[in-house]
């Protein structure tokens, strides 16, 4: 299928845009989202002509979220044209979208506690180290990054983060209280200002009933203020591992935009 049918394509369109005039260039802009879906984007931009010729409207979904891509002629008109749709798409979904182009979500979060100058560390479970990799990936993160627990064992949880041992019996490790718990210990031990925490079931095994795999819980806490979130993501383990990481940076994201100011 790609060497009789999608190689020629491409190779033929290259050659077009190649030998094409001024007047056929494209302007794209970039609109990255998190915690949205495909499907649920298309009922949001319902309103918006897809394929309008001024302003084409397209998806990627990806591990860290789904990037819409607008395309137009790269003319005055094209871009005036792409604002207004970029306009609408951004009032549309609020703050599901993190940036825009070529932007990063540990590159957005740690820009944000960089703004605000306050510290961050991690307390990991089901993420294994992924959470601290990905704001350490960042050159100049120790501006903000701490460090980091991988309590991957209940002893862990309770000897080094002073997760209450009644507490894990009484809920278990994935749960909403052990994730507050993990991400206050943390906060603590560390003397962070904030804290993230991921406790879940990647698979393959390990699930049940209850606590299907994908279930992830993730902690956070800001300034003294501890919110939870439940989420269920698909995929194999090493795709629910990562978008675990990636939901704790959109959900630290989401709370310093709208409870921190910069300063």
């Amino acid at each position: 299928m790609w060497e009789d049918t999608v190689e020629p394509l491409l190779r033929a369109r290259g050659a077009a845009q190649t030998t094409g005039s001024p007047s056929d260039a494209q302007a794209i802009r970039r609109i990255r989202t998190f915690g949205i879906g495909e499907s649920t984007l298309a009922e949001m931009l319902a309103d918006l002509d897809w394929h309008d010729a001024e302003a084409t409207i397209g998806t990627r979904a990806h591990l860290d979220g789904v990037t819409i891509i607008l395309r137009g002629p790269a003319s005055p008109e094209g871009e005036l044209k792409l604002d207004s749709v970029q306009r609408h798409v951004l009032a549309a979904l609020g703050d599901r979208v993190y940036g825009g182009d070529h932007d990063e979500l540990p590159e957005v979060a740690g820009g944000l506690l960089r703004a605000a100058g306050l510290t961050v560390a991690v307390a990991e479970s089901c993420t294994g180290g992924l959470l601290g990799k990905k704001l350490t990936d960042i050159a100049g993160s120790s501006d903000y990054f701490l460090g980091g627990v991988t309590a991957y064992d209940n002893r862990v949880k309770t000897q080094v983060l002073g997760v209450p041992t009644d507490l894990l019996a009484a809920k278990g490790a994935v749960s909403e209280e052990v994730a507050a718990a993990m991400a206050e210990g943390v906060c603590r031990l560390l003397g962070a200002d904030c804290a993230l925490s991921t406790t879940g079931v990647a698979g393959p095994a390990g699930g049940t009933e209850s606590k299907p795999v994908g279930l992830v819980y993730i902690g956070s806490v800001v300034k003294g203020v501890t919110l939870v979130e439940q989420i269920r993501l698909p995929g194999q383990r090493d795709q629910v591992r990562e978008r675990a990481a990636y939901a704790a940076l959109d959900l630290l994201r989401r709370r310093l935009r709208r409870e921190v100011p910069a300063r």
